[in-house]
């Protein structure tokens, strides 16, 4: 094989690794998209993907930040855990309130890009938050392997299904109903982001139960991370054998249950 195939096939996998060709996919049926919508649709198709990219990039800044602290030698300099609470909490209500605004109105917001891309702004921003708590001292790095892991291992799942399907079976396997679907794999890590956030002084005023909880949450959040993934990859692959038996019976059955998912889904 030579370098040029192997450079290839590294790409192919990394694509798949990262998620980017759903991604790249759902950009170039987006301007379609737009020229459907109304104006309020197209406002609240604004809002909401500023939601999904403000996030990722307060992530991005909080780790320039912190490495830029490091490499500074300010290692120990005083944190300003009010304002680290108050980002935690903007990231958290954005990823609940992007797909808010995208339903807003009959022709809503709702894109293929939204539908796509939200999932892989978690994905990033939550790489950027374990890299920063990493840096700090919070995270173990077996945690943050195993975290990462497990998102490297469903996008590249989910990308091989999506393009062996035609993008029949795609993006989360498990309706929000099941407390093991990816997004409440993404807000078990966000929650114990949070709670690695709060200041030692307030800590050390909770009872000695709770704090315990909080010490274990990380631990917690691991377990389901890794069940979650588990359980969405085998779902993915049951749906696709079972879109590899008739495709056409298999658009039949989930046109419907993916319509009604998407209208009541909280998330984009």
């Amino acid at each position: 094989m030579e370098l040029r195939d192997v450079i290839q096939v590294a790409g192919e996998v990394a694509k798949d690794a990262t998620g980017i060709t759903p991604l790249v996919d759902a950009v170039k049926k987006f301007p379609a998209e737009w020229k459907g919508k109304s104006r309020e649709g197209k406002a609240v198709t604004v809002a909401a993907l500023s939601l999904t990219v403000s996030r990722v990039v307060v992530a991005g800044g909080q780790l320039a930040k912190t490495t830029i602290n490091k490499i500074s030698g300010g290692g120990h300099m005083e944190k300003n855990y009010p304002a680290e609470l108050a980002l935690e909490i903007y990231k958290i209500l954005s990823d609940f309130f992007d797909g808010k605004f995208a339903r807003m109105f009959d022709d809503g917001g709702k894109t293929t890009l939204g539908e796509v891309g939200d999932p892989l702004a978690d994905k990033a921003q939550l790489f950027l938050d374990e890299v920063r708590l990493l840096l700090e001292g919070k995270l173990d790095p077996s945690e943050f392997i195993s975290r990462n892991g497990r998102d490297v291992g469903v996008n590249m799942v989910r990308s091989q299904t999506t393009r062996e399907s035609g993008g029949d079976v795609h993006v989360d396997a498990l309706p929000l109903s099941n407390p093991l679907s990816g997004k409440y794999s993404t807000a078990s890590r966000m929650i114990a982001n949070l709670l690695s956030q709060l200041p030692p002084e307030l800590l050390s005023q909770l009872p000695e139960a709770v704090r315990s909880i909080i010490d274990h949450c990380s631990e917690i959040a691991d377990v389901h991370i890794a069940v979650s993934g588990i359980t969405n990859v085998a779902s993915l692959r049951r749906k696709l054998d079972e879109w590899r038996l008739d495709p056409k019976a298999y658009r039949r059955k989930y046109k419907h249950a993916n319509k009604a998912t998407q209208q009541k889904s909280p998330m984009m």
